[in-house]
């Protein structure tokens, strides 16, 4: 019997054995809810399969996005034509029904 490696990038929590099924025309495996939560998998995700001998891997193709946050201040503190006493969004009072 040869050994088959699932591996996400992440250890994995434990050890199941899964029934691989007839799903359409092809063959599947249904991940456990255990799995679908530990590594964030979304219906729609992509995932990579590499073959290699006797075990295959799995890896979570998703591309991790870093956006970083910044105020007001940080974007417009090098725009020259910016005055900060003429911008003072966020210090003035509501005129209207605006909600802040």
């Amino acid at each position: 019997m040869s050994a088959h490696v699932v591996s996400l990038n992440q250890p994995m929590v434990k050890n199941e054995i899964k029934t691989v099924r007839k799903w359409g025309n092809g063959l599947g495996i249904l991940l456990p809810k255990s799995m679908i939560d530990n590594y964030d998998l979304k219906i729609g995700d992509d995932l990579k399969f590499i073959f290699e001998n006797d075990k295959f891997v799995v890896e979570n193709n998703k591309e991790v996005l870093n956006i970083p946050e910044f105020s007001l201040e940080d974007l417009m503190k090098e725009y020259e034509l910016y005055d900060r006493e003429v911008y003072d969004w966020d210090v003035l009072t509501p005129v209207g029904q605006e909600i802040f």
